[in-house]
């Protein structure tokens, strides 16, 4: 991929619209909130400002911690806000088989009344690895429907913080989902087995349950 090509492309879609567009700004052109900054483009079209990163791929995206900073800060600011391009939305390395598919809502719905029942008469542990798979899909599906990605394949790091940084989950619940999504880590991966609450389970099961009810009032993006 020839980033400064696609850099170029990304410039000229913002001019298309409207915008003023400077490539990898200087000090000087960005903002003060912005200083020591890596950014690509900054956007300006009337009152609205826009700061642009592009990432090659979704792995780019979840191996850089500063993604939710900028969006945060960024989205903060009046009259700004921060856009995330994706060249990559797909590794090939990552595509899954043809024969796995999506759940259902209904399944996913399955899958948070499981874990319900677990939780009910078994230890949190395991309901939390079922609620979490829960959460995986219903994130999915409510990114795929938004538009914001959301392909099958997709770490959990990457789709929390797109979620983020397009504005369809708070901060708090950024924060929380992370925090959980760490838990998880740690427990598939067998370090030292950590303390997990009901509460923690029955939340994850809410959220979950949450952005499936929100998915249902988006179209499916075609395509």
């Amino acid at each position: 991929m020839d980033f400064d090509q696609e850099l170029k492309k990304a410039a000229e879609q913002y001019a298309r619209e409207g915008y003023e567009v400077v490539q990898r700004p200087g000090a000087n052109e960005l903002p003060a909130f912005a200083a020591g900054w890596n950014v690509d483009l900054v956007a300006r079209r009337g009152p609205e400002r826009v700061i642009v990163q592009l990432k090659e791929s979704r792995d780019a995206v979840a191996a850089d911690p500063n993604v939710a900073r900028y969006a945060e800060l960024t989205n903060a600011q009046a009259g700004w806000r921060y856009d995330l391009i994706v060249l990559k939305p797909e590794e090939p390395g990552r595509k899954f088989h043809k024969e796995f598919r999506e759940p259902t809502r209904e399944q996913i719905e399955e899958m948070l009344r499981e874990a319900e029942t677990v939780l009910k008469v078994s230890s949190p542990r395991p309901a939390f690895l079922l609620a979490w798979a829960g959460m995986e899909a219903a994130m999915r599906r409510y990114a795929q429907r938004s538009g914001v990605g959301g392909s099958s394949g997709t770490q959990p790091t990457v789709l929390i913080r797109e979620l983020y940084v397009s504005g369809h989950i708070s901060r708090e619940d950024f924060l929380r989902l992370d925090s959980t999504r760490q838990l998880r880590t740690e427990v598939v991966h067998g370090l030292a087995p950590p303390v997990i609450e009901a509460g923690v389970v029955q939340l994850l099961i809410d959220t979950a349950r949450g952005l499936l009810s929100s998915s249902d009032a988006l179209q499916p993006i075609a395509g």
